[in-house]
């Protein structure tokens, strides 16, 4: 089944996404982000092959391509604000890729990199315009760093000890979220304030590591922690920096993943059932978790964001396997 281009979602329930259109040349479509006013961002391609393109899609699913730099081939969208600034990357030649700050109308400008650094990534965008995202060393390092509105770049660091970190959301008073690791691949959720210092959040008792999957402008920070390869929990860090485990939805469900909390901390993620299907899940303020994708129509849900509203972005595989953005 192939969508047409500006082709308005379906009709969205509680429990059924509603699949979003693609532009003329392309088939598959995944979403990365959704912001308050419905705009979802994401990426199109044709099947497997070359080109992907940045795509931006109203809140009529309407889809429009985002600009590309000269001498680039190919977009990544990350991130969009409520403001319709989105951000992600683009490719030169398969060489390296550079962190890239769309405006509301598509227009494109490359950020710049941080000293000893070859590769970008941006990663979000908050509301106030500063932007987060990664950059490579020239030693293979990789660093959390932040865009002022300006565009100046200042690279985050790692805790001590660690030689890697990375960024996953940046709220509207600057905090950031994200994961310091060491070499040998030990990694601990952290948040780093306004100032630039880096906080490391708790871990559960008994357990050796974790990350960070989300924050909101509350400060509460939302991720996992794990004892081994085999022991894991989802779990939620208030603002105080107190941990609590997150719950499966049921039972039978053998893993669950928290992608992203809105501002009343209502969390999108998705819960790995025993015959290896993903369902998309929500989880109200008391940890209350629920499956969306209850009639099962789709081989699988993933989900990639929510907002404030309680809508959530997500790229479902069709039962022959094709990826449909939906929302």
């Amino acid at each position: 089944m192939t969508m047409t281009a500006a082709a308005p979602a379906h009709a969205v329930s509680d429990t059924q996404p509603g699949i979003l259109g693609t532009p003329p040349g392309f088939t598959d479509s995944y979403t990365v982000a959704i912001n308050d006013a419905g705009s979802v961002l994401g990426t199109v391609q044709l099947g497997n092959r070359p080109p992907v393109r940045a795509v931006r899609w109203d809140n009529h699913g309407r889809a429009t391509q985002l600009d590309l730099p000269s001498g680039t081939d190919n977009s990544a969208a990350t991130g969009i604000n409520n403001h319709d600034v989105a951000v992600g990357a683009v490719d030169r030649s398969g060489t390296h890729t550079r962190a890239v700050r769309w405006d509301r109308r598509g227009h494109v400008t490359e950020l710049d990199l941080p000293p000893g650094s070859t590769t970008s990534l941006a990663r979000g965008i908050n509301d106030a315009g500063v932007v987060m995202g990664q950059a490579w060393m020239t030693n293979g390092d990789a660093h959390a760093v932040r865009w002022d509105i300006q565009g100046h770049v200042t690279d985050l660091g790692v805790l001590p000890g660690h030689t890697n970190s990375d960024v996953i959301a940046s709220n509207d008073q600057g905090v950031i979220a994200g994961t310091s690791c060491q070499q040998d691949g030990g990694c601990r959720a952290v948040r780093w304030g306004r100032d630039g210092r880096i906080e490391e959040l708790d871990l559960l008792p008994g357990y050796v590591g974790s990350s960070a999957s989300g924050m909101n402008n509350r400060g509460t920070v939302i991720g996992g922690s794990w004892a081994s390869s085999t022991v894991a929990a989802a779990v939620r860090w208030d603002r105080a920096g107190t941990i609590t485990v997150v719950q499966a939805p049921s039972p039978e469900d053998t893993e669950i993943g928290l992608v992203a909390i809105n501002q009343v901390d209502v969390i999108a993620g998705m819960v790995f059932r025993p015959d290896g299907v993903i369902r998309a899940a929500r989880w109200d303020q008391r940890n209350h978790g629920t499956i969306l994708d209850t009639e099962s129509t789709w081989l699988s849900t993933p989900v990639v964001d929510i907002n404030d509203a309680g809508s959530i972005a997500g790229t479902a595989a069709a039962m022959d396997g094709s990826p449909y953005a939906v929302r």
